[in-house]
């Protein structure tokens, strides 16, 4: 494969990562927000994902050998930093593999409810779970590979339901600002946003050509935020004030069954996509940076999301606001402060800015914990 094959498969693969539960939650707290509002939001935080994850590409090209962020931490920082970011990388994995079994779940129950009625829609979770494990097993060229089809797949149905969608509202109705609990957005926006795990399997997948890194960065994380903006755009032109936490189940409401169908297939690919980026991420960082066996990792990553599911952990939002605002803020503030101990021709950040993005995450992660308190 050429290196500029390579550069789209690293860039999908991002692509594909970022673009997962998230996107469902999007439009309903933009309408929360007023569009405006809410487009605002996520500009800014495309911009301080976009800085974090080219830092992190630094920190990945600066490095001679191959870690997860815990590796890294650890080799820049030392043991301390180094445990607690491998217990935010775990838990925060952990929890988006939960999130993406709970919607991707129902969406494939959906489909194979509507194919082969004497399947309940009630497990799809289950076949979900055992479908995203499988391609797990199967080894990191067949997850980059499986990834990079079923983005394009993806991406393409994103914009063809927006095409498609009645639209019952003016365009106009958008152009409105709001006033709105930024902690209710915030996490939900971040946890859409970030796919900087996969980084470093982005730089095994360009193998030689690691000058393909940064610019497959750059478009991997640009393409999802434009994704949304479209598919937030058609969902509340559609459903209005009949706009749902997850998108999917508003739009079959209002318009019927077929709807269901193409926003069921649409909700999958983004979920499993997510899926085999980000389990593949954990099965690496448990395997190369804590020396685990790789069956053994993989057995205790399916037990701990089967475990957490059948104890009743399936509040999608809930699931994805806790991570994006806590998991993620915590990680990306740790790839800051690697990236200021990287050597001069990396290390690009001004003081200025790392110091106001690690403001900003900290701040949302206390918005965050009120408003889990409250």
């Amino acid at each position: 494969m050429g290196a500029f094959s390579r550069g789209w498969e690293a860039a999908l693969l991002l692509t594909g990562t970022i673009i997962g539960v998230g996107m469902f939650g999007i439009p309903f707290v933009v309408r929360e927000a007023g569009f405006l509002t809410g487009a605002l939001l996520l500009a800014v935080l495309t911009a301080a994902i976009l800085a974090v994850h080219l830092a992190y590409a630094r920190i990945v090209l600066a490095t001679p050998t191959v870690h997860r962020l815990p590796g890294y931490v650890r080799l820049y920082l030392g043991p301390l930093p180094g445990g607690v970011a491998a217990l935010s990388n775990i838990l925060g994995l952990a929890g988006a593999l939960l999130a993406y079994v709970v919607l991707g779940g129902m969406f494939l129950g959906d489909i194979a409810h509507h194919f082969l009625p004497g399947v309940p829609a009630g497990a799809g979770p289950m076949i979900f779970f055992v479908l995203g494990f499988l391609i797990l097993f199967r080894g990191l060229r067949f997850e980059g590979l499986v990834n990079a089809v079923l983005t394009l797949g993806l991406v393409g149905g994103v914009v063809a339901l927006a095409l498609a969608l009645p639209h019952r509202e003016a365009f106009g109705s958008l152009l409105t600002f709001g006033s709105f609990s930024v902690a209710a957005a915030y996490g939900v926006i971040l946890f859409a946003l970030d796919g900087a795990a996969v980084i470093p399997n982005m730089r095994v997948i360009l193998g030689k050509a690691t000058e393909r890194l940064q610019p497959a960065v750059i478009t991997g994380v640009l393409v999802p935020p434009a994704l949304y903006l479209l598919f937030a755009a058609a969902v509340i032109t559609a459903t209005g004030a009949e706009t749902t936490p997850d998108a999917v189940s508003g739009i079959t409401a209002r318009f019927g069954e077929n709807f269901l169908l193409i926003g069921a297939a649409i909700g999958f690919l983004a979920t499993i996509t997510s899926f085999i980026g980000l389990g593949g991420v954990l099965e690496e960082m448990l395997v190369s940076d804590l020396r685990m066996n790789r069956r053994v990792a993989l057995a205790g990553m399916a037990a701990a999301v089967l475990l957490a599911y059948v104890l009743g952990a399936n509040d999608f939002l809930a699931i994805i606001g806790a991570v994006g605002a806590l998991a993620i803020g915590l990680d990306s503030a740790f790839v800051l402060a690697v990236e200021r101990r990287l050597p001069a021709p990396f290390r690009r950040l001004p003081s200025w800015l790392r110091l106001l993005l690690m403001f900003l995450f900290a701040v949302g992660a206390v918005l965050e914990i009120v408003h889990i308190i409250r």
